[in-house]
């Protein structure tokens, strides 16, 4: 039937002769892939018909796949509907706040990330359902339309091109203004924590969903609802404006990186507006997130490594850790370069790959044997890996005594073993152990200033959730 008329006026003047019935049925027919200008008009013409019987368009519209853009003045939605979330993130946010200075959960710090992913889940959730039960409310539900996936891959391969421009073009705002009001961008500290790429399934987790999960819900919620709602009672442009403002005040990265955030919000909504539907939106969401994810993902998945369950399984290297040097690593000329070189290749000042530096460290006490700085300073950095990039604390046990019992004559050595070693009994919950290497700490390295208060803070905190009998 849409191919029957030469043009798209003759279209119009047919949709002006039909009923809102008809209408209905020709909204919900249509193509929108084949037929984007006519199924627009189509959408138009119903929406004049239902205006035109009754003052509220929402009332008996019922488009039951489609979310089309709403625009009513008189919808009845009250700003309450826009409050509750609002004082939801507000108290969600001071829930973090709290939860990062809670002894609870600071001193013991392997109840944290169960701890965060079961709020950010119960959040997310909480939001995604109250955006959708409002939507179906109010008739703008925020669901996704009838799409054959040759149309799906096509939107796609569309919005990966968009992202390209957008992403230019955010990049250049944010380094103006960084370089402008001296703002850099900041990162979250679960983000800093993520960045570093550790050995955990966890991290995988939350670098996954970044680029799956996450978009999708706030695709929902910011234009499927907040936007849809806002523009019951502004125009189009406020709304659009109100709804990236929110949506940035919500990624907390600092002056210059919520500008960014904020411009992508507009983006999205014009983008949504433009389609008629979340695809769109949520592909640009979804891709934009994962080029920043995906670099992160590749690492975490190189650093996974399976921890030592006791000492005597921590006694055997794992599979990874070469007997002899690997090929990948270049010998420098003292034992210093060597340790240097390791870090800034693949360590925290290079692309964090945790396995590949501990063999380039491993490599310093074979080929430079007579520096013993070096070779104790490259042990103590295996250690460092397996506790706190590997979260192996068998392993960093048995490591730290290596280096007590080899290069104990340097304090500095051995005072920062002892540490690693205490700190390993207390993530592993050996309390009586941990307090013992904790004191020992403080009455042998009184001179060094950062190790005793670190085991000071230690002490503290088993008292807290380990007071002695």
């Amino acid at each position: 039937m849409h191919t029957q008329f030469s043009s798209l006026k003759s279209y119009d003047n047919y949709l002006k002769c039909c009923s809102i019935r008809e209408l209905r049925q020709i909204v919900e027919d249509i193509d929108p892939d084949k037929y984007p200008d006519r199924a627009g008009l189509a959408r138009e013409r119903l929406r004049e018909a239902m205006a035109a019987q009754q003052p509220n368009l929402f009332e008996d519209v019922s488009l039951k796949t489609l979310l089309v853009p709403a625009d009513p003045r008189d919808s009845g939605i009250s700003y309450l509907y826009l409050v509750i979330p609002v004082s939801a993130f507000i108290l969600y946010y001071f829930a973090g706040q709290f939860l990062a200075q809670w002894e609870m959960i600071t001193f013991r710090p392997w109840l944290l990330m169960p701890v965060v992913i079961a709020m950010t889940v119960l959040f997310d959730g909480g939001m995604l359902a109250f955006a959708m039960r409002a939507a179906r409310k109010f008739k703008f539900r925020p669901f996704l339309k009838p799409i054959t996936p040759s149309g799906a891959l096509r939107d796609f391969f569309i919005s990966f091109l968009l992202v390209i421009p957008v992403n230019i073009g955010i990049t250049i705002v944010v380094l103006i203004l960084t370089a402008v009001i001296d703002a850099p961008v900041k990162t979250h500290s679960l983000i800093q924590y993520i960045s570093y790429a550790p050995n955990s399934w966890t991290v995988i987790f939350w670098l996954v969903a970044i680029f799956t999960i996450l978009p999708v819900v706030e695709e929902v919620f910011f234009r499927g609802f907040i936007y849809n709602m806002l523009k019951t009672k502004v125009s189009v442009g406020l709304a659009c404006i109100i709804q990236a403002f929110l949506f940035a005040v919500c990624h907390p990265y600092g002056i210059a990186g919520n500008v960014g955030i904020f411009i992508l919000g507009l983006v999205l909504a014009v983008v949504y507006e433009k389609k008629g539907c979340l695809l769109s939106p949520v592909f640009i969401h979804c891709i934009k997130n994962g080029l920043v994810a995906a670099p992160f993902l590749i690492t975490a998945v190189f650093n996974l490594h399976s921890p030592a369950v006791s000492r005597d399984d921590a006694l055997n290297r794992p599979e990874w850790l070469l007997n002899s040097p690997p090929e990948y690593v270049e010998q420098k000329e003292t034992g210093q370069a060597q340790f240097d070189y390791a870090k800034e290749t693949w360590g925290s000042r290079g692309n964090k790959l945790w396995k590949k530096e501990a063999n380039a460290f491993m490599a310093i006490p074979l080929w430079f044997p007579e520096d013993e700085l070096s070779s104790g300073k490259a042990e103590l950095g295996l250690a460092s890996i397996y506790f706190y990039k590997l979260g192996d604390y068998w392993r960093t046990i048995v490591t730290a005594e290596r280096v007590i019992k080899s290069y104990g004559k340097n304090r500095e050595l051995s005072g920062q073993a002892l540490s690693l070693q205490a700190w390993s009994y207390y993530m592993l919950k050996r309390f009586d152990t941990s307090r013992r290497l904790f004191r020992q700490v403080v009455s042998e390295y009184p001179e060094n200033q950062a190790l005793t208060d670190s085991a000071e803070e230690g002490l503290k905190r088993l008292e807290v959730i380990a007071p002695e009998r």
